[in-house]
């Protein structure tokens, strides 16, 4: 049976066979072992701890700390938080090395790297490091393309000549980082902190920052302002170095502007209609569109907030939810119902003032009611005289005389400048 096989396949079968019989007998010994499963262990210290024949299958490992684990080989893991059945991983949680450096598209979300691990010279292309702990590690020349890095923590960091081309490195965390020479072109730092970093001949080309990112403290002598095949040029300033603080101020944006970025396709239209309805829903924000720039493959929104509470992370994560939302192909259609919707909301608003002015300023007496009532079946010859009060309409506002309704007969003794008659 086995004999149009090559030696390759039956060696793939027996090692598929071995990897379900140790899956089953690491299952099977964790029936009788310590159970985490589904439990939210974040920031929990398990320093030292022999996890062998327990059920690891966790909720969320955000930054527990696995220094020195062991058996977690034998540990029952799965990687609905982050990549913990990965053999590297592992090692690279509990002992803090790794013989492989391709790290690129690992789920490390939330991951605790012990502090002085050697990272040099790793790829961490498309990596997820959202809310990791790199802190003091060395991840010198590393490759940080396309990371996802969001709240990710490199504090004391050493990051010299690292490479962070489009990565997203919002509301990150690089206080006291080495980021000399280290490359961010279209990097996204919104909101991070880079209080006391290092930040002397870092490449920028369009990066993003915004009016939270941090710069208090940074020790910069010049930046690059742009990158060309494979290398920073065009240093500023060319022939001297950065006064203290002149980097911050030149690089920091104004605390009433919003950067959102959107990568690849981008819709105008979708954009548009977002901030009516965000506007629409939240008027006190007073958001305007200052301007669109385009970036190599990504588009940059400025959006100004008039606002002195501005919340940046709030309008950017509602005007990033409802263009996500919008159908962009009824993009026009919705734009047209909301048109009607604003201009019927207007409508409705005029009304409303016009029957309080209305209520306001009629002060006629009941039998006064009753006369207009009855002049208002009368043809239009009818003469009749204004006394006493004033009046309004809802197409517009007017104010007349003060009015007493009288009989058509005196029409005669009253003064010409009151009267009014159909002479057809």
């Amino acid at each position: 049976m086995a004999a149009g096989l090559s030696v390759a396949q039956l060696e793939g079968k027996a090692a598929q066979n071995f990897r379900f019989l140790r899956l089953w007998t690491i299952a099977l010994a964790a029936c009788g072992g310590t159970s985490f499963y589904d439990l939210d262990v974040s920031n929990v210290d398990f320093s030292g701890a022999n996890l062998a024949n327990s059920d690891f299958r966790v909720r969320s490992l955000h930054r527990s700390i696995l220094k020195g684990v062991t058996g977690l080989e034998l540990a029952r893991v799965d990687s609905r938080y982050l990549d913990l059945g990965n053999t590297k991983v592992q090692k690279l949680l509990t002992q803090g090395i790794s013989c492989d450096r391709n790290f690129s598209s690992i789920n490390l979300r939330g991951a605790y790297i012990p502090p002085k691990t050697d990272l040099r010279d790793f790829d961490f292309t498309c990596a997820n490091l959202t809310g990791a702990n790199l802190s003091k590690t060395d991840l010198r020349d590393s490759c940080l393309t396309q990371v996802q890095a969001t709240a990710a923590a490199f504090n004391s960091a050493d990051l010299r000549n690292s490479v962070l081309v489009d990565a997203n490195c919002t509301e990150a965390d690089f206080r006291g980082a080495d980021l000399r020479g280290s490359i961010l072109v279209r990097a996204q730092v919104a909101r991070a902190d880079f209080t006391g970093a290092d930040m002397t001949g870092v490449c920028i080309e369009d990066w993003s920052v915004s009016s939270k990112t941090c710069f208090t403290n940074v020790r910069c002598d010049y930046i690059f302002r742009k990158y060309q095949d494979g290398e920073p040029i065009d240093r500023y300033p060319a022939d001297r170095y950065f006064e203290p603080g002149e980097f911050a101020a030149l690089y920091a944006e104004p605390e009433d502007v919003v950067e959102l970025v959107f990568k690849g396709e981008f819709n105008i239209a979708a954009l548009s209609l977002a901030l009516y309805k965000l506007q629409t829903d939240a008027p006190e924000l007073n958001l305007e569109l200052r301007g669109i720039e385009q970036r190599e493959d990504l588009w940059v929104a400025k959006i100004r907030s008039t606002n002195d509470s501005l919340n940046e992370r709030l309008i950017e994560e509602r005007l990033a939810l409802i263009y996500k939302n919008t159908d962009n192909g009824n993009v026009r259609q919705e734009t047209i119902q909301y048109s009607i919707y604003r201009e019927y909301e207007e409508t409705k608003r005029r009304l409303a003032e016009s029957e309080q002015l209305i209520s306001q300023l009629a002060t006629a007496t009941g039998s006064q009611a009753i006369a207009l009532k009855e002049l208002s079946h009368r043809s239009a010859g009818n003469t009749f005289n204004i006394t006493d009060s004033n009046v309004g309409n809802i197409v517009g506002t007017g104010t007349a005389q003060q009015f007493h309704a009288a009989d058509q007969d005196s029409a005669s003794d009253r003064p010409s400048s009151y009267q009014h008659e159909n002479k057809s």
